[in-house]
């Protein structure tokens, strides 16, 4: 029953949630770079990016970013913007249901990261 707000609430959670799940993996990679840069910053080296050439020590150093998984600009903008707008049809829908459907339903709650 596509117009069941129960099933419509239960939809959305699911679509907030994957996305969440998108976010969750933006956040860590954005964390490896972070703690890459947090000590001895200047023997991090660059990977799946442009190639330019490093002096030895800083070529050879176990200590990467891997360029190649970094998000653009738009794909941070589009990814947050899509997550966002998913929570806040969560709450539209949550809002749809009656009040007496509401029983054994978790109300949503902020924002699940």
């Amino acid at each position: 029953m596509p117009d069941d707000p129960v099933t419509t609430y239960q939809e959305a959670v699911r679509e907030h949630d994957a996305k969440t799940v998108e976010v969750t993996k933006l956040l860590e990679v954005i964390q490896r770079a972070h703690r890459a840069f947090s000590t001895n910053w200047w023997q991090v080296r660059p990977e799946g990016g442009p190639k330019y050439e490093l002096p030895i020590g800083i070529a050879t150093s176990g200590r990467t970013i891997d360029l190649a998984s970094w998000p653009t600009a738009d794909d941070i903008a589009r990814l947050l913007s899509e997550w966002h707008w998913l929570r806040q049809e969560v709450q539209k829908a949550w809002n749809a249901i009656p009040g007496e459907r509401r029983s054994g339903l978790q109300e949503p709650k902020g924002y699940n990261i």
